[in-house]
């Protein structure tokens, strides 16, 4: 049922004290221009005389009580209003010109209250004349519309230099002060030189996680989450493309050491048994919230996660896997988008726009095209190897890209077995044949350490490449190893950074001889 007009909120005051402040004061008379239009007035008279002083200022003729009437008396409202003594009396209103911009937004903020509540109330008739076709599309236009008017009350005035030094200056405090506990800015990787580069996962940040298909963007992502969860923030996934059992058995792979076959099989004994038992409780007291909807539509993905942030204000992390499974069920929206391009364009704005207001960081698992493959160069991704759109890196303030050099390169495998059947030399093949044996080499000397039998097949070595950092350092790579049986992402030791590099120089000898 819509509101009665004579319930809807109104400040008849603020409105007096506004108007009657822009008849007194020039600098008032262009702030409440600025800021306000002629149906944020609740009165149709003070309508009219807004209305009045906008002419006055367009046609740069001088604002005050004489003005103003021979301009109502053109447009046929002095008598409308209350005639001249009227204009005096709002002139007294004004009980001083410094809280001129608190008046302002009182109104301002009345307006869109009202402006909300009849809003609601076409929501609500749309929703009795008419069947509803799609629920989401419903929910989505709606949320549309109601966001609109959000988005009025977020537009703001400019600043000025003193207003923001003071709030640079207490940002700045403030982190000294965090950065002195030895604490990250933001949400802890879990890895220390993905933690150097980008200050830990900011908040209002959109971060996207890009690979080629089975390159182990999910298990990375989830690596990510149960970081952030074991340090104590609560997490999200909207995990598209597997169910919530597979996913924690995952997880569960990953924090009881147990093989993931193993797991998924039934084929774990003995201590292997009560290393999951102890897994599974230590995830269980993790703040982890996981929807494994197949195809959620940007609406619904949207409005679950305020509804989550609004349960859980100290939300640290969200991750959506993946870009290209969101779905528009919206027929008006599908009309619209003339390619798929544009579509994505519209998913990674509304990703970007939810991770500031939020003030969550947000990272969106994407597919890169086929050209990285047909390139070569190793298959070393890009940038522009993003698939689908340009507004995914525009959107992003950091992109990271998973790469391995031996990860299904076949042509690399070749060259190795040519070293090895001494059909070639260390000097004759290509670099990135030479930095996989560098990693096969790395990969076989952790595997061993932990007393394990060398599997090049379970294990890799990944590169994490950070292609844009919009606060930070960019064109950094961070080495993981990648322990697929695991679903597992470690970070390699300094001792073992130096097996590489005792590699890299053997093959380096290799080259000058």
């Amino acid at each position: 049922m819509a509101i009665a007009l004579d319930k809807l909120p109104r400040n008849i005051e603020a409105e007096k004290a506004t108007l009657g402040a822009m008849l007194s004061s020039r600098a008032v008379k262009d702030q409440a221009l600025a800021d306000l239009s002629i149906d944020d007035f609740f009165l149709k008279i003070h309508q009219r005389i807004f209305e009045a002083v906008f002419n006055l200022n367009d046609k740069n003729i001088k604002v005050d009580i004489q003005t103003v009437a021979q301009e109502l008396k053109n447009l046929k409202s002095l008598d409308e209003v209350g005639g001249v003594d009227y204009l005096y009396e709002l002139t007294q209103s004004m009980l001083d010109e410094e809280n001129a911009q608190e008046y302002i937004g009182i109104v301002k903020d009345n307006a869109n209250l009202r402006n909300l509540l009849l809003t609601i109330g076409e929501i609500e008739n749309e929703y009795l004349k008419k069947d509803i076709d799609s629920y989401s599309a419903f929910v989505g236009d709606a949320q549309g519309k109601i966001d609109k008017i959000a988005e009025e009350r977020r537009i703001s005035n400019f600043k000025s230099s003193r207003e923001v030094v003071k709030n640079v200056e207490k940002k700045i405090l403030d982190l000294s002060e965090v950065k002195k506990e030895g604490d990250l800015i933001g949400v802890d990787t879990g890895f220390k030189w993905l933690n150097h580069y980008t200050n830990g996962l900011q908040p209002e940040n959109l971060i996207i996680l890009a690979g080629r298909t089975g390159l182990g963007k999910t298990a990375f992502a989830l690596n990510l989450l149960l970081n952030a969860a074991k340090s104590g923030v609560p997490v999200a996934i909207f995990e598209m493309e597997m169910s919530s059992l597979t996913l924690y058995s995952r997880l569960v792979a990953n924090e009881a050491d147990v093989k993931g076959r193993r797991i998924m099989t039934g084929g774990i004994r003995g201590r292997e048994v009560i290393r999951v038992k102890e897994a599974l409780d230590r995830l269980a007291a993790l703040k982890i919230y996981v929807d494994e909807s197949s195809a959620v539509s940007i609406y619904d993905l949207v409005a679950k996660a305020r509804k989550l942030k609004t349960e859980q204000p100290d939300l640290g992390l969200i991750v959506i896997d993946y870009l290209g499974l969101i779905s528009n069920d919206n027929k008006r929206n599908k009309r619209r988008y003339d390619n798929r391009q544009l579509e994505i364009q519209e998913y990674t704005r509304t990703l970007h726009e939810l991770a500031r207001d939020l003030k969550v960081p947000i990272v969106v698992l994407c597919q890169l095209n086929r050209k990285v493959e047909e390139r070569g160069e190793g298959g070393t991704p890009r940038l522009s190897d993003l698939r689908e759109s340009g507004s995914i890196e525009q959107d992003a303030e950091i992109v990271l890209l998973m790469h391995s050099p031996d990860y299904g390169k076949n042509e690399l495998t070749e060259e190795a077995k040519r070293l090895k059947a001494g059909k070639t030399t260390a000097a004759n093949m290509s670099p990135e044949a030479r930095s996989a044996l560098v990693d096969k080499a790395t990969v076989r000397t952790f595997q061993e350490n932990k007393g394990e039998q060398a599997n090049q097949e379970d294990s890799v070595v990944m590169n994490v490449i950070i292609a844009k950092n919009r606060n930070g350092e960019s064109g950094k790579v961070v080495k993981l190893l990648f322990e697929k049986d695991y679903s597992r992402f470690t970070e390699l030791s300094d001792d073992f950074a130096q097996q590489e590099k005792a590699i890299q120089a053997r093959y380096a000898d290799d080259e000058d001889e």
